[in-house]
This record gives structure tokens, C-alpha cells and sequence, in this order.
């Protein structure tokens, strides 16, 4: 095509028609997707927040009303649901060892070694 055809081509109604039809069509889609994306992500993440919030409140009230180790028991009872649900559950000494731990599905090939522990953080150890 030679530039006075190309040139002929962009002063065509149709072309120019054509031109604000995709970038309405686009700016729109841009719009809804900004529109439905940030509330949607803000009420999964509550929801998230709300039953981690439960689960731990549940976990507190075992401990205080049966004791720890009840509470350990209760854990280690429901390490499938919590793994199926995709919690991640760890239950630590005042030493840092862990006495129950809890990986979602998908986490089992993680390295758990390369979790730096307090006391390492504060020497500047990673």
C-alpha cells in the first residue's frame, strides 16, 4: 500500500469510527475490571482474616478452658482439615521448637529450614 492509501484509510469515517468504538470498548473494560477486582479482593481477604481470627479464637478457648495439651490433641486431630483448608498451623515452645505443625496441601515439598528463627533474626543470621 502506498502512503496516500494508508493516509486515505485513517481520514475514512469508518476507520475513525472504528478507532473510538475500541478505545471506549477498552477504557470501559479497564473501568470494570478496577471496579469489580479491589472490592472483591477486600471482602475475600476479610473473609480470610474472620476465619483465621475464628480458628485461632477457638484454639485460645481449648487452651484455657481444657489445657495445652488438649489443645495440642485438638490440633493434631484436625491437621487434615486444617491442611485441606489450606491453614498453616505451627505450635511453638518458648524455645522456638516447634511442637505441632500443620502445612496447607500444596506446601508439603516446602523447606521448612529456611524459616529463620527469633533468636537467629536477632543476630542477623538468614
Amino acid at each position: 500500500m502506498s502512503s496516500a492509501t494508508i493516509k486515505r484509510l485513517t481520514r475514512s469515517i469508518g476507520f475513525r469510527l472504528a478507532l473510538w468504538y475500541s478505545a471506549i470498548f477498552i477504557s470501559s473494560t479497564i473501568l470494570l475490571f478496577i471496579l469489580i477486582y479491589f472490592p472483591l479482593r477486600s471482602a475475600i481477604m476479610a473473609q480470610d482474616h474472620d476465619m483465621i481470627q475464628a480458628k485461632l479464637k477457638e484454639y485460645a478457648i481449648q487452651n484455657h478452658e481444657a489445657g495445652f495439651r488438649w489443645m495440642l490433641n485438638e490440633i493434631d486431630m484436625e491437621k487434615d482439615h486444617n491442611a485441606e483448608n489450606g491453614f498453616l498451623v505451627r505450635v511453638a515452645d518458648a524455645d522456638n521448637m516447634p511442637l505441632s505443625l500443620t502445612l496447607p496441601a500444596g506446601w508439603q515439598r516446602f523447606d521448612r529450614t529456611r524459616i529463620p528463627s527469633p533468636s537467629s533474626a536477632t543476630r542477623g543470621e538468614h
